[in-house]
């Protein structure tokens, strides 16, 4: 990777288009979907809100953040995905929410 122009990588990074050669250097290979499945058990099982992940393609902790233009006192910012470009985390005016805490929350709560 060190043959690869900081820019492309910054850009990459803030959800710009890059070479081929640069996404691929930065994502690695993609998990397979049973990979996947049992990755996502056992993060719900015990797994910790630092150690985030996307549940659509497996990719961990990559994504840009997208802030929407407010006022000063709002707050309306948003994540997604750099692999498939999924939203896996937003915040609006509340604490910050990933996806996998509220697939958490959901499989806990009681009814």
């Amino acid at each position: 990777m060190t043959s690869i122009k900081y820019k492309h990588i910054n850009a990459f990074h803030n959800g710009q288009k890059v070479p081929r050669k640069v996404k691929k250097a930065c994502l690695q290979r993609r998990i397979s979907s049973t990979q996947l499945k049992i990755k996502i058990k056992k993060w719900l099982k015990d797994g910790e809100m630092h150690n985030t992940f996307c549940p659509k393609c497996g990719e961990g902790g990559e994504r840009f953040i997208y802030h929407r233009e407010v006022e000063y006192p709002e707050v309306w910012t948003e994540g997604f995905c750099l692999r498939c470009g999924s939203k896996t985390s937003w915040q609006d005016n509340s604490p910050w929410y990933h996806v996998l805490g509220v697939m958490k929350d959901n499989l806990f709560k009681e009814d």
